[in-house]
């Protein structure tokens, strides 16, 4: 991307939920007036639109006896296929956002939500899941003794993990005409207690004692998981026409909230 302009960070569910008038983004020609005035009145070069697509479709949500699940009404009109379109009408491009390390949690036991450190809702009433890490626990990355896990985020070092992925993002790109692909290493799982704490499933260690012995040194294994990241990143430019990545600062790429891997 060009550092000429502004990128303007869309969270289309966000937006839904909270927003007024246009901002909801609930019709095409709303959503047409909002590209309009981000074009023009901030700047935008470049439009990141998160999709919540992924959420209705392969999530699974809970929420305490006797509290309403949530509901997805849908926008009223596809955003995936018309978005590119409203922005290329701006001369913006359109980059498809997902967040790669946000695949949730069951809701936790009651003594544990009156401690949530997460908001009044998320994390203490509500709770997501993706079928996929609900019918994988193996993948949730681990400590190193193998009993907790930082629900949410998934070892990347596991083959159908990154596949996973793949077909996901395959999935939403089909027949679209994005500009490109945007990742973000963004999370809203449970913080780490400390840093270095999870990473340490069997697949990453296996390797590690492939390449390295039984000697553990931190620094190889930061930068294993790194390898993990990056041959998923390069799998995914192997399919998508561009491939833009957000991560937080700091000098260690990995999860938020918990570093987990060096030299992507």
């Amino acid at each position: 991307m060009s550092a000429r302009g502004n990128l303007v960070s869309v969270c289309v569910g966000d937006h839904f939920c909270f927003g007024r008038g246009d901002a909801r983004l609930d019709s095409a020609e709303g959503a047409r007036r909002r590209i309009r005035a981000w074009r023009r009145e901030l700047g935008g070069e470049a439009l990141l639109w998160r999709e919540v697509h992924t959420l209705a479709t392969e999530f699974r949500y809970s929420v305490p006896r006797g509290r309403m699940r949530p509901v997805f009404p849908g926008l009223g009109w596809d955003d995936l296929d018309l978005v590119p379109e409203l922005a290329h009408e701006e001369g913006m491009r359109a980059y498809l956002y997902v967040s790669l390390y946000d695949e949730g949690w069951r809701l936790p036991r009651a003594g544990e939500r009156e401690r949530s450190y997460h908001s009044e809702g998320p994390g203490r009433y509500l709770a997501w899941q993706s079928e996929f890490s609900r019918r994988h626990p193996e993948y949730a990355v681990s400590d190193r003794s193998g009993r907790r896990r930082q629900w949410g985020v998934l070892c990347l070092a596991y083959p159908q993990v990154r596949a996973h992925f793949r077909r996901r993002i395959e999935r939403l790109l089909k027949n679209r005409a994005w500009d490109g692909f945007f990742v973000c290493l963004r999370s809203q799982s449970r913080p780490a207690d400390h840093a270095d704490q999870f990473g340490y499933n069997e697949a990453v260690m296996k390797e590690y004692r492939r390449k390295h012995g039984d000697r553990f040194e931190l620094r190889r294994w930061r930068d294993l998981l790194g390898e993990s990241l990056t041959g998923l990143l390069r799998e995914l430019r192997a399919i998508v026409p561009r491939l833009a990545v957000g991560v937080p600062r700091g000098d260690i790429l990995g999860a938020r909230r918990g570093n987990g891997s060096s030299r992507c």
